[in-house]
This record gives C-alpha cells, structure tokens and sequence, in this order.
C-alpha cells in the first residue's frame, strides 16, 4: 500500500519569489482549489487575495511588461491513479482533509504576508513619489532663488558698471579741472612775473625821476644862494656907500665955522 501522501503532494507547490510576483499580470478574479473530494464536487473558487483593492492614499499602476509570461501557481497534476472516494478509508480521507486544509491555511498566510509586502511596497512608491515632488518643489524653489541671485547679481553689475562709469566721468573731469587749474596758474605766475617787472622797472624810474628832481632842487637851491649871496654884497656895498656918505657929510659940517 502506497503513502497517503503521494495522493495529497502535486507535481509543484513552490510559490513565486517576490520579485516574479512583482512582474506578473494581473490574475483571474477566481482561481480554482483543488480539496479533497474534488472528484465529487469539482473545482472550487476563492477569491484572490491580489486582486482585492487596498484603501490607500494613492495606489501607483504598474506597467507590466507585454513579453513576460506570469509564471504558473500550479505545475500540471500528475498522472495518477487515486481510488474512488468510496474506496477510500475514513481515516485516510480525514488524513488528506487535515493534509489540504494544512496546505490552505499556509498559502492563505503566504497571499496575506505577499499583499501585506504589495501594501508596503505600494506605501514605499507613494511616499517615494512624495518625496519626489517635494524634491521637485525644492528645486523648482531653487531654481526661483538662482534666477533672483543672478538678477540681483546682474542688477549689481550694472549698478557697479554705472558707479564705474560716474567715478570715471568724475575723474575725468577732475583731471580736467586740475589741468585748467595748472593753465591758470602758469598764467598766473607769468602774469605776477610781469607785474614784479614793471614794478622792478617803476621803482627804477621813480629813483631816477627822485635824483633828477634832487639834482634840480640843488641846482635851483644854490642858484637861490648865490642870489641871496649877491644880494647881501650889494646891500653890503651900499651900507657901506652911506656909511661913507654920512662920514663925508658930518666931517664937511665938522670943518664949516657956525
């Protein structure tokens, strides 16, 4: 007698990795589960823990690639020869019962622990596209803050090329007036020279007009004395003539008898 286990293991029950998972399309809303007594009833329907939809504040789309094939939850079964369930023992169909419940209740836990993944995953995208738009928001803020400094540093430019331009023009016309001034004043002294000339040449003249006059003064001073001179020995002479005179006239009245 066979193993009962042979009647309950099929040909593959690995599950997807998580990356396979990830890349596989979108599944059928039902999948089919096969019991135990499956020859009885047929196929069996669950719903897909996948496809339920997960509240969230914003559940990405992901593009699934057109080529990718979804790998395949169950291998094919295999060829094998199982006995009637009326064949079976009782305690053999309890076995297999226990043996696909077991089975059931460990995919459900697989399903649960890949959606609680898919929901983190899809927690990770959004904040990640969060993030990537409050990074964009700080560059574009950047960007504004950039534009501003290159304006203001333009506006700088053109302020400093200005002053430049004002300072220049000042200096200029500074140089323009120092040179006006140094014309003026080499204008100046010439004339200050001209003027200490005419001066050196009018003290030269007033000297000589001063000794001309001096020299006239003498000539016309001793001119004067030598009148004044004359003068005195004429009156001299004629003192002396009366004086003679009146001796003459006493000694004739002297000589006379009363």
């Amino acid at each position: 007698m066979q193993s009962p286990q042979m009647f309950l293991q099929p040909t593959s029950l690995q599950m997807p990795s998580r990356t396979s998972m990830m890349q596989m399309p979108e599944q059928t809303p039902t999948q089919q589960v096969f019991t135990a007594d499956s020859n009885l009833r047929g196929p069996q329907t669950m719903p897909d823990p996948l496809q339920q939809q997960i509240p969230l504040m914003a559940q990405p789309t992901y593009a699934m690639p057109q080529m990718m094939q979804a790998p395949q939850m169950w291998g094919p079964m295999p060829q094998m020869q199982m006995p009637m369930p009326y064949q079976q023992p009782l305690g053999l169909q309890q076995m297999q019962a226990g043996n696909w419940m077991q089975e059931q209740a460990a995919m459900e836990q697989q399903f649960m622990a890949m959606r609680q993944e898919l929901q983190e995953l899809r927690q990770q995208e959004a904040k990640q596209a969060k993030d990537l738009e409050l990074k964009t928001a700080e560059a574009d803020l950047a960007d504004k803050k950039v534009e501003q400094a290159e304006k203001k540093m333009k506006d700088a430019d053109a302020a400093a090329k200005q002053l430049q331009d004002r300072e220049q023009r000042v200096e200029d016309q500074a140089i323009s007036a120092v040179r006006t001034a140094k014309a003026q004043v080499s204008q100046a002294q010439t004339e200050v020279k001209q003027m200490q000339e005419e001066l050196r040449q009018a003290q030269a003249d007033a000297i000589q007009a001063r000794a001309a006059q001096a020299a006239a003064e003498e000539q016309v001073a001793k001119a004067e004395m030598l009148q004044a001179a004359q003068a005195q020995s004429d009156i001299n002479k004629d003192v002396l003539g009366a004086l003679s005179s009146v001796k003459r006239s006493q000694a004739l009245e002297a000589g006379t008898p009363q």
